[in-house]
């Protein structure tokens, strides 16, 4: 017993008697008993690192870094699932590292009492690009109203963008703002711009799955985070999932710290975006076929007969 507790003990006895220091020693040390078993069940902070890129996971949290600046805020990325009414995202969960290295990790987040849990998989590829993939895995029948793949970004960013889709933020204000909702799938959904003296690189998600519908959202200004992301097409509304697993998102997360880089990137999908509205409207414009008859028609001149053909 160090010095300071000592004279506690001594005040506890003085003031209550020897009965009242005696159970305040005991919830003390059961105190101290219950802090050191939460504090061996917390998951050590895992970070990889390749380049300028550093991703950090750590107490449900998985943030991500360019050049020692944090672009997201906690809980950086996210899933949040809907169930019976109510929200819970990954930051809940009960996180355990499956494999990592330098610029891997893979790792299983528990919902509790939910028979529900989540598997992630990132990767550095290089210098500009991580890899992501998540899945969900049911253990039995449950269940979902709707499931949403998130990243919470700095409040910093000016605009975002949905392929060559570009708005503004609007201000925070004391509730959810849902600025954007898609009802097709995109190439391209990110945030850009930031405010004059943050060192923000632009964001973008890429996503390889063709039934994911884009979100964008602010969250009050408590929280002060720009919020994208993606709802699979078979999320949208209540569905029973029976036990297996179910692929929530899988694409590439770039980072962009050159401007004319993302902008060559939304050019071509603007240019994609216009050949197919001209090749449709061409389409609808084109005259109804019909049919064409040829007759071969008789003739005279100067006395002599013939038939014209294709007349």
């Amino acid at each position: 017993m160090n010095r300071n507790n000592y004279q506690k003990f001594r005040l506890y006895l003085k003031s209550g008697g020897s009965f009242y220091a005696f159970s305040r020693a005991v919830k003390y040390l059961i105190f101290l008993l219950k802090d050191k078993a939460r504090r061996l069940k917390m998951v050590p902070p895992i970070i990889i690192i390749k380049g300028k890129i550093r991703i950090v996971c750590y107490s449900g949290s998985i943030n991500l870094f360019y050049d020692d600046e944090q672009i997201t805020k906690s809980p950086g990325l996210s899933v949040a699932i809907k169930k019976l009414g109510n929200w819970v995202d990954s930051s809940s969960a009960r996180w355990k590292i499956l494999k990592s290295g330098i610029d891997f990790v893979e790792m299983k987040a528990v919902i509790p009492k939910s028979g529900i849990e989540q598997f992630w998989k990132l990767a550095i590829d290089d210098g500009s690009r991580i890899s992501c993939q998540v899945k969900l895995r049911t253990k039995r029948l449950v269940s979902i109203e709707e499931v949403s793949f998130a990243g919470f970004l700095d409040h910093r960013y000016k605009a975002w963008f949905c392929d060559h889709l570009v708005s503004d933020f609007p201000a925070f204000s004391e509730s959810w703002q849902d600025l954007y909702s898609g009802d097709r799938p995109v190439s391209l959904l990110g945030v850009r711009f930031p405010i004059e003296g943050a060192k923000l690189v632009s964001l973008a998600l890429d996503p390889e799955d063709k039934d994911l519908l884009p979100f964008v959202k602010n969250s009050p200004s408590s929280g002060k985070s720009h919020i994208i992301g993606f709802t699979p097409n078979q999320f949208r509304s209540e569905v029973d999932c029976f036990p297996g697993v179910y692929r929530i998102f899988s694409g590439k997360i770039f980072l962009f710290d050159k401007d004319h880089l993302l902008d060559e990137k939304i050019e071509k999908i603007r240019d994609g975006f216009l050949g197919s509205a001209i090749k449709k409207n061409m389409h609808k414009s084109m005259p109804r076929q019909g049919r064409i008859l040829l007759a071969n028609l008789p003739w005279q001149r100067d006395g002599m007969w013939g038939v014209r053909a294709g007349s």
